[in-house]
C-alpha cells in the first residue's frame, strides 16, 4: 500500500515496471537534487530543438522509430480504493505533462547519426488519456488484461508522440484502476515515482479546489541532455590530448 502525500487517495501499486536502458544518474522527468548538489547545471537556452542523451541515441539506433515494440515499454498500474473523478484527473495528467516537459518530447534525426529532441508546446495534445467504464461488465479482469496487452503491442511512433499513454478504468464506484504505459525514451525506474508523486499531488489539488501549486522546477531534462553533452565533449578532448601525448615528447631542432 502506497500513500503518496495524500490523506485522501490510497493506492494500491500493481506491477513493476521494468528498469528502462535510461536509468542514469538523472531521473527523466527532472534532474534530482543529489544528482546536481556537487556539479553545476544550467538551463540551456529555449531552441527548436535539443541534444539527445547517449542512452536516448541508442535507443534511435536500435528501434524502428515507427515501428516499436513491448520491450521498448514500461507500463505501470495503480489501483484506487476510492471513486475518482475522471475530469479531475485527466486534467491533473494535463497539468503533469506541463510541469514535465519530457512528457511532452519526441525524437528525431537531423542528420545522420544526430539525434535531438524535441518539446510539444501543445500541452493539451500531448495528452493521450482514455475513460474506461467496466463496472456493468462480466469478467473485468480479462477485460483489463486484454486491453492492457493490446496497448502494449501498440507502437509508440518517436518522431510524432505522444511517448506516453495511459487508461482511468472504473471497476465499481469505489474502486479503479489507472495504467499508464510509457516507452523508455522518456521514463526510467526513478521518474515513474516522480510521476505517480506528481500525479496524485495535482489531483488532491483538483479535489479540494485549492490553488496550491508544487513548487517550480528548476530544471529539465533537455538541460540535462545537454550538460551531459558538453561533459563528454570535454571528456573526449581530455582523452584525445592524454593519448597523444603519452610517452616521451619528441626533440625540438632549433
Amino acid at each position: 500500500m502506497l500513500e503518496l502525500d495524500s490523506e485522501d487517495l490510497q493506492v494500491n501499486e500493481l506491477t513493476h515496471q521494468r528498469q528502462s536502458p535510461l536509468c542514469q544518474s538523472a531521473a527523466c522527468l527532472h534532474v534530482c537534487d543529489s544528482v546536481t548538489e556537487n556539479i553545476s547545471i544550467e538551463p540551456t537556452p529555449v531552441a527548436g530543438a535539443y541534444p539527445a542523451t547517449p542512452a536516448q541515441s541508442r535507443i534511435w539506433a536500435e528501434c524502428n522509430p515507427t515501428n516499436d515494440s513491448a520491450k521498448d515499454c514500461i507500463p505501470i498500474v495503480l489501483g484506487f480504493n476510492v471513486s475518482i473523478d475522471s475530469a479531475k484527473f485527466k486534467e491533473s495528467i494535463g497539468q503533469l505533462c506541463k510541469r514535465h516537459e519530457i512528457l511532452r518530447t519526441t525524437l528525431c534525426e537531423e542528420d545522420p547519426g544526430v539525434i535531438l529532441q524535441k518539446v510539444s508546446q501543445d500541452e493539451r495534445g500531448m495528452v493521450d488519456f482514455r475513460f474506461v467504464d467496466l463496472s456493468n461488465k462480466q469478467g473485468r479482469e480479462e477485460e483489463i488484461k486484454a486491453l492492457i496487452e493490446l496497448d502494449i503491442k501498440v507502437p509508440f511512433d518517436l518522431k510524432v508522440g505522444p511517448l506516453f499513454r495511459s487508461y482511468l478504468m472504473k471497476l465499481t464506484p469505489s474502486n479503479y484502476l489507472y495504467y499508464a504505459n510509457f516507452h523508455c525514451a522518456v521514463a526510467d525506474e526513478e521518474s515513474l515515482n516522480i510521476f505517480k508523486q506528481d500525479l496524485l499531488s495535482l489531483y488532491s489539488v483538483q479535489l479540494s479546489n485549492s490553488t496550491t501549486q508544487l513548487p517550480n522546477l528548476n530544471l529539465q531534462y533537455k538541460d540535462y541532455a545537454h550538460w551531459l553533452n558538453q561533459v563528454i565533449k570535454k571528456e573526449c578532448a581530455k582523452s584525445f590530448w592524454q593519448q597523444s601525448l603519452v610517452g616521451p615528447l619528441p626533440k625540438l631542432s632549433l
